[in-house]
């Protein structure tokens, strides 16, 4: 949770619009469960973000290769391949 605090603290002043603060897990009891479990639903109300669960985001299909060399198709969420995004 300090690293979101400074995170926010250091970007507000740069940036007047929300920030949002999102996450992406196969956890038992999903994302929602995560943030929970660390208290994050507070800093909604006591700093300018939002928290979004990214695994109902929209996606992109895109192709690696495997460790045999075989194409593989997966899904890349959007935020992860938008320029615009800050990735802390």
């Amino acid at each position: 949770m300090r690293t979101l605090i400074v995170s926010s603290n250091f970007l507000e002043p740069m940036y007047d619009r929300k920030i949002l603060v999102g996450d992406s897990n196969g956890r038992p009891g999903g994302t929602a469960a995560c943030f929970e479990a660390h208290n994050y639903h507070p800093l909604e109300k006591e700093y300018n973000i939002k928290l979004v669960d990214l695994n109902y985001n929209p996606t992109t299909a895109m192709w690696i290769v495997n460790k045999d060399f075989h194409p593989l198709d997966i899904e890349i969420i959007n935020a992860f391949l938008d320029c615009c995004v800050c990735r802390i």
